[in-house]
């Protein structure tokens, strides 16, 4: 129930109406929002370009940008351009709904702020666009989008380092 200053119930609820439900934002990032902080247009792209070079790597973008930008998509595959230059090129420099297909947007959504926080605390400053960052970032998206956020502790096979 949603509930006005006084501690009353907000008039829709009054005369018997659910609440609205707000749709979700469907701008997950964009580099224009960012552009201020990070001094260049460049600068803003690379942490979400390297995750959409991670979406178009596990096939997450949608069906409409595989099939419009695929010159771009096969040139991102091989490595011959990075995932800021596919961001600015290929999707405007915004990554949303267009952009990003229906399970994407889900893992985007439910995973996007842990990624940047991890992205720009583990990521040499300033960040670059760079395949080696790209591998630095990859594995920490991947064992979330598998389900599998922790670590497992490998076995260790030597009994008498064991504990009861």
């Amino acid at each position: 129930m949603t509930v006005t200053a006084r501690g009353e119930p907000s008039a829709g609820e009054r005369e018997g109406r659910a609440p609205r439900k707000r749709e979700p934002d469907p701008v997950i990032d964009d580099i224009g929002r960012r552009v201020a902080d990070a001094g260049s247009i460049e600068r803003a792209a690379v942490v979400p370009g390297l995750f959409v070079a991670w979406c178009v790597n596990l096939g997450l973008i949608s069906e409409t940008v595989a099939r419009d930008e695929a010159r771009a998509v096969v040139r991102l595959k091989v490595r011959e351009i990075g995932g800021a230059e596919f961001l600015v090129s290929a999707c405007g420099g915004v990554l949303d709904d267009r952009v990003l297909s229906e399970v994407g947007l889900d893992f985007a959504r439910g995973h996007y702020a842990a990624y940047r926080e991890f992205a720009e605390a583990s990521l040499p400053t300033p960040v670059e666009d760079t395949w080696g960052n790209y591998d630095r970032v990859a594995p920490w998206l991947t064992a979330r989008y598998m389900g599998r956020a922790r670590r497992r502790r490998r076995f260790d096979w030597r009994p008498w380092k064991w504990r009861k």
